[in-house]
């Protein structure tokens, strides 16, 4: 339930990509792919997250079920959890790898003209829009991290309790 909770508060990074993606897409001549970033990895990333979501539904559907119907349940959707899956690998791929590129575009331009000069007037991009994209990049690192540290803590606690024994 935790973690429900968890993802569904997360759905509010892919939809504030995909709203300051929209509402800036024409204010960063100077790397005019950040907006895109935004846009692409926003959309993607609501879907994975509404696959996920989906499959904790299930499961937690499935918990509620008595022996019979929880068995012909799960021969029926055999075929389609695989599907959701090899749908959620794919996705999950395709983000690591538009993070990556997101990544290099918005430090390609490190620290870009807020404002747009007279002389050069593809030279710019927006604050907020760069801004944006620095701090949402920065969350993602941090969510890895402590996800990691979720990761190695568990992991000693399980090795800690198995010593108990």
């Amino acid at each position: 339930m935790v973690l429900t909770i968890f993802l569904l508060l997360l759905l509010g990074v892919p939809i504030s990509m995909l709203v300051v993606g929209t509402s800036y897409l024409e204010d960063c001549p100077v790397e005019p792919k950040i907006p895109i970033y935004l846009l692409v990895g926003g959309a993607f990333g609501f879907i994975f997250l509404c696959i996920v979501l989906w499959q904790q539904k299930r499961a937690r559907d499935y918990m509620l079920l008595d022996e019979s119907e929880a068995q012909s349940d799960l021969e029926d959707d055999f075929v389609m959890t695989r599907s959701y899956r090899f749908t959620e690998y794919i996705l999950f791929l395709f983000l690591l790898v538009w993070f990556s590129l997101g990544n290099y575009w918005l430090f390609s331009v490190w620290r870009p003209n807020y404002t747009q000069p007279l002389h050069e007037p593809r030279n710019w991009c927006s604050r907020h829009l760069y801004l944006f994209t620095f701090y949402q990049l920065l969350t993602c690192y941090s969510l890895f991290g402590l996800a990691v540290i979720g990761f190695l803590g568990s992991l000693a606690a399980y090795v800690c309790g198995l010593r108990r024994k």
